[in-house]
């Protein structure tokens, strides 16, 4: 009895273990796998449910098998996840043949599915036959995530919707809603994605389609319909089909802000944006910014607006090289509040760049800031056609007042990045919100003049190529600091107002300079108005810099100097000399300086003055000496007398002849008895000869020069100099 016990429980146990839902990472093929196909797993998913979050390993082989995966116990709290073991998306191939009946016409269908992830393996139909839908998604299935996948068929010529890659639609009331596909490759295929909701009234939410690569599709790339704020960005669509209604973007009452940014068309034909009935609401504008669209076939569409209106359409580039082609065509009566700003429309044939319909009536809130440049016509504007030049053009619509008509200079046809062109700084950032301040490569745009199109070629960088200032200062002087800024940029380059800087001893001086169509590579001078005060003694960094909003290399915007301040030197010149002709006198500073210039010209530290050079008379000599760069001046008086008309004698003690300089008067006091006094000019020639000396002696009369007086008394004579002022 005990043992038929023990065994009822084990059996019990083992069955419920059986059962149990799943959780955590299981494997499917390879060696020892927990499943050795998808089929079986997804069994497992479908009759068991999962309790916790589960990864599903995939071995790189070929499975040939299609799945279901159904709405299972767990699936709305965790998610399950099919991906590579290796993350290689060619390694691990799922797939299933095509067919000639719409019987299992699917690789993957979704049937009340949610919260699933597919990840880096490959989702294919094989064969040829028409029936070839790879992923099918039905019954209200939700957030299903689709990432760096390859979906494929080998469909290339069939219109039917059974050759889709991805089809979803609605067969009740409940939305097919919440679906990403991000950074797959989806080849060939009647349509690359078709996911259409429930009505204009009841809309699905949450379409994301980014960063994918779709080749070839026949009809339509990517099909929307009944969708609330869709996001296609980022994509590289190209095709070749001839279908004569191919549309690669085709949305059908989307609305509230949808977004198409950063998608490349190389399109053969027909249609590449083409928005039918939908608008933007609650301030949620449609957006279609920085888009590439290359066409090289006749009779082919960049964009179309029929009946929807509240896009902002900014910074898109459109190439049209084959021939008759339309650029943008806006229609229907409520194709209204639009804004059209900052795009490119060229074509080197005969296209027409825009055709606004007679049956529109405001189908613009602005329209501006364009460049069109066409071989054919620029455009019609409602009973206008026709319209060849520019200028008519604004005429007739009374929009695009700054638009011009300039070759963009594209790298080449499908290429759409510019090269140097008119469109560059031709473009405004004055757009109504919501805008783009990133281009198609994701570098900023300037904040004031942006390029046109998709490609910011533009960028602007100023460079302090040096700063001129002495090496070398002097104490108390005030010196002037100039710098040179050239233009690195790639454009003539204007600005009112860059700040620029200095800084010395802690103290920051900010001014502001003017540039006005500074060509590249050429430079412009600037000098501070603030001079700088050499003070005190001592060495110091001096610092400038300027300031330029979205500087390209902001690591060029500055330069340093170092700087010296010394003290001017002192100089030791001797007091007045007086000699007699005949000898000669020696004059030096001293030795301690670098330069010398003294007023005779030489530059030796001391001179030797004689006669023989002067004559007889006085002589300011002055010399000017330098030392680390600062100068100081001195001068002395030196007078070459005739002694041969008197004899000095020295009896004449503590005698004072003062005010010396004098203007007017000077005063003689001598302890000896004076008999006669003259005054003399430094060529010999008595001018006053007096034989009683008065308190003043009066030589106002006398030109300002240097005089000799002489004294005579008992048996002595004395002799000086004063100066008259």
């Amino acid at each position: 009895m005990g043992i038929k016990l023990k065994l009822l429980t084990f059996f019990v146990i083992t069955s419920f273990w059986a059962k149990a839902q799943l959780s955590g990472n299981y494997t499917i093929g390879g060696s020892s796998p927990n499943y050795s196909t998808f089929t079986a797993a997804v069994n497992s998913l479908n009759n068991l449910g999962i309790s916790g979050n589960v990864v599903f390993n995939v071995a790189a082989a070929t499975y040939n098998e299609n799945i279901v995966i159904n709405n299972f116990a767990g699936n709305s709290t965790y998610s399950v996840t099919f991906k590579s073991t290796n993350n290689d998306s060619t390694s691990v191939i799922l797939s299933y043949p095509s067919g000639t009946s719409a019987t299992n016409n699917y690789t993957v269908k979704f049937n009340q599915a949610k919260n699933i992830y597919f990840q880096s393996m490959t989702l294919q139909r094989a064969g040829v036959d028409d029936y070839s839908t790879v992923v099918e998604i039905a019954n209200s299935s939700t957030k299903l995530n689709f990432k760096s996948l390859i979906i494929k068929n080998n469909s290339t010529a069939s219109a039917g919707d059974y050759s889709s890659l991805v089809i979803g639609k609605n067969t009740n009331l409940s939305n097919l809603s919440n679906f990403n596909f991000s950074n797959n490759r989806f080849e060939n295929g009647t349509y690359g994605i078709f996911l259409q909701g429930l009505s204009s009234g009841t809309l699905a939410n949450n379409l994301s389609i980014n960063n994918n690569l779709f080749s070839n599709q026949y009809r339509t790339t990517i099909y929307a319909a009944y969708q609330n704020s869709p996001v296609i960005n980022n994509n590289l669509i190209s095709s070749s089909s001839t279908y004569y209604n191919f549309h690669s973007i085709d949305f059908l009452y989307c609305n509230s802000g949808v977004e198409i940014i950063g998608n490349q068309f190389n399109l053969n034909s027909g249609e590449a944006i083409y928005i039918v009935n939908s608008q933007g609401s609650g301030g949620a504008n449609g957006m279609i910014f920085n888009n590439f669209i290359a066409l090289s076939g006749n009779n082919s569409n960049a964009m179309t607006l029929s009946n929807s209106g509240s896009f902002h359409i900014y910074f898109n580039s459109i190439n049209m090289y084959g021939g008759t082609a339309t650029g943008c065509l806006f229609t229907g009566s409520n194709t209204m509040h639009n804004y059209f700003a900052n795009n490119i429309l060229n074509s080197p044939t005969s296209a027409k760049l825009m055709l606004v319909s007679s049956t529109t009536t405001t189908p613009f809130d602005y329209c501006d800031y364009n460049d069109y440049k066409t071989a054919g016509y620029i455009g019609d504007w409602k009973t206008s056609t026709n319209i060849s030049s520019l200028a008519t053009w604004k005429s007739t619509s009374n929009v695009d007042a700054f638009s011009i008509s300039a070759n963009p200079n594209f790298i080449s046809n499908t290429n759409l990045h510019i090269q140097s062109s008119a469109v560059q700084r031709a473009g405004t950032s004055a757009l109504t919100s919501p805008s783009i301040s990133v281009d198609f490569d994701g570098k900023n745009r300037h904040y004031i003049n942006p390029d046109m199109g998709a490609h910011e070629l533009s960028f602007d960088d100023l460079k302090i190529t040096k700063s001129l200032l002495e090496d070398q200062m002097c104490i108390s002087k005030n010196y002037s600091l100039k710098i040179t800024i050239k233009n690195i940029s790639n454009h003539n380059f204007s600005i009112v107002n860059l700040p620029v800087y200095y800084k010395f001893k802690g103290n920051i001086i900010s001014e502001l300079k003017n540039i006005s169509n500074l060509s590249p590579n050429d430079s412009i001078e600037y000098i501070f108005l603030t001079k700088i005060n050499a003070s005190p003694v001592g060495n110091y960094n001096v610092s400038t810099w300027l300031s330029l909003t979205m500087d390209a290399n902001p690591s060029n915007d500055s330069s340093f100097k170092n700087i010296m301040i010394s003290p001017n030197p002192v100089i030791n010149m001797p007091i007045d000399t007086s000699i007699c002709a005949g000898n000669s006198v020696t004059l030096s500073p001293g030795t301690a300086y670098d330069a010398f210039l003294w007023s005779t010209g030489d530059t030796t530290s001391f001179i030797t003055l004689d006669t023989s050079a002067y004559g007889i008379g006085g002589k300011f000599i002055s010399v000017t000496v330098t030392k680390f760069g600062c100068q100081s001046k001195d001068s002395t008086l030196v007078v070459f007398k005739n002694c041969t008309g008197f004899e000095e004698n020295y009896n004449f003690q503590k005698t004072q002849i003062y005010p010396n300089p004098t203007t007017n008067f000077i005063n003689i006091n001598c302890n000896n008895g004076i008999k006669e006094f003259e005054i003399r000019d430094i060529s010999g020639k008595v001018l006053i000869n007096k034989s009683k000396i008065h308190e003043n002696i009066d030589v106002s009369a006398l030109e300002k020069g240097i005089y000799f007086v002489i004294l005579y008394g008992n048996n002595s004579v004395f002799n000086s100099i004063f100066i008259k002022q």
